[in-house]
């Protein structure tokens, strides 16, 4: 990325949005920080600062228009333009559909929709002129699969898809080719937002896995400030669960609504109503990157087990990792949906349990298998710098199906594929007898 870029950030103060920031201020970004949080957005540029960044902090309720069009101003007349602006405050109401108070309803699609309309007027404004920039929108994939409970969040980030494809094209036609807009969408993110929602649901919200890290988020938007892209869905078992929506769409949805009623609102930790941050924000001593759901950590464990079914023999080690856990019926359970549906929803139905117990075994039996393959796979092919091409999911079904206990069913089709093998063979044995009886006859 160039260096000295001006960089407009908007939900700064956590989550996305500060670990945006940090890693956009070590690419020695000039950066204009915009949240509702006064003391947080404060703090947050002595830090940026004090690494040899120039940030400065304009408080900003990105559901005022006039207040946004300042924050673009303010960026304009401190840095002289704006070559990236990042729309990523957001807000989230959990509650069924029929019971949500309708003023909380509104309040979300103000904030997660009028609020990256204004944002994206003001800075295209800005960058036309420029005849350069790039405006990134933070969406979710809830946007692609929406969720029960939380209607007016997914029809906001289905909403941002939306408005970014209308905007590339209006920019095509104007033959803006500098100017760009491209939309991120993240899956479940570690991050204060979960705590930060309203909720009527009468449970806690928890972040639903697989969870990754805010840093991860940030790094893609970091790239697609140097080199821009339509879309980009972060995580390859979000890619993966994008493109298997638009194969089955039922059978994806269906699975989203199980998985969000089981994983997403707690059945051992009750709730109260609340308003969240909808209205009023957060304290400011609760501005931090993470949510304390160990985004980082499970990241680390899904590239470590995909990881070592590269290097490690694939099927042996996935035997390794689950040893005693054969009878397991979340283990069946997994094995049957891979069987049955697709590799995405698997990783879906992963609870921190087993994120745990399949990480503690991979660093166990980590070092001891990897040193046998020196880095190479099990088709000889080098995997040096590769272990991120193995989706979660693949990891985990490879891991379910090797330990899955065979019914009946298994073991009769095993035996008539094992039958049928052994025919062929000795009618091919037999043609082969045939014909070295009529060669010998021949001479």
């Amino acid at each position: 990325m160039p260096k000295n870029q001006v960089v407009v950030i908007t939900g700064a103060s956590s989550g996305i949005g500060r670990a945006t920031a940090i890693r956009f201020a070590k690419q020695h970004a000039r950066l204009v920080l915009a949240s509702r949080r006064q003391r947080s957005l404060d703090e947050l540029v002595d830090e940026l600062n004090a690494i040899g960044a120039q940030a400065i902090a304009v408080p900003t309720d990105v559901t005022n228009e006039e207040a946004v069009l300042e924050l673009a101003n303010t960026a304009v007349e401190n840095f002289g333009r704006i070559d990236v602006w990042v729309n990523n405050a957001a807000v989230s109401v959990f509650a069924p559909f029929a019971t949500m108070p309708l003023d909380d309803f509104r309040r979300v699609i103000d904030v997660n929709i009028m609020g990256y309309v204004y944002g994206a007027r003001a800075a295209l404004e800005v960058m036309s002129r420029q005849k350069k920039g790039v405006l990134i929108n933070v969406a979710s994939l809830v946007g692609e699969v929406a969720q029960p409970y939380t209607a007016p969040y997914g029809m906001s980030k289905a909403a941002i898809r939306a408005l970014g494809v209308s905007l590339r094209s209006e920019l095509m036609l104007k033959n803006l080719k500098g100017v760009n807009v491209a939309t991120v969408v993240p899956p479940t993110i570690d991050t204060p937002f979960f705590r930060h929602s309203a909720n009527y649901t009468g449970r806690e919200v928890v972040a639903m896995p697989p969870v990754y890290s805010a840093n991860q988020v940030a790094k893609a938007i970091v790239r697609l400030a140097s080199a821009p892209r339509s879309e980009l869905v972060i995580g390859r078992a979000g890619q993966a669960l994008v493109r298997q929506h638009r194969k089955t769409p039922a059978l994806v949805e269906t699975q989203m609504a199980l998985q969000t009623d089981k994983a997403h609102l707690s059945r051992q930790h009750r709730s109260g109503d609340t308003t969240g941050t909808l209205y009023a924000p957060a304290p400011a001593d609760d501005a931090e990157v993470s949510g304390g759901w160990n985004g980082e950590g499970r990241t680390a464990g899904r590239r470590a087990i995909a990881w070592i079914l590269l290097v490690g023999g694939g099927t042996v080690v996935a035997r390794r990792l689950l040893q005693g856990q054969s009878g397991s019926p979340r283990m069946a359970a997994l094995a049957n949906w891979a069987t049955v549906a697709n590799l995405t929803a698997l990783a879906n139905r992963v609870t921190l349990a087993d994120w745990t117990a399949l990480a503690d075994r991979a660093k166990r039996l980590g070092p001891s298998l990897g040193s046998s393959s020196r880095g190479r796979s099990t088709h000889g092919h080098s995997t040096h710098g590769r272990s991120g091409l193995m989706p979660t999911a693949l990891a985990l079904a490879a891991m379910a199906k090797a330990n899955a206990p065979k019914t009946k069913s298994t073991k009769a089709n095993s035996t008539k594929v094992n039958s049928a093998r052994a025919r062929r063979a000795k009618a091919t044995t037999a043609r082969r007898a045939k014909a070295n009886r009529a060669k010998v006859k021949v001479a």
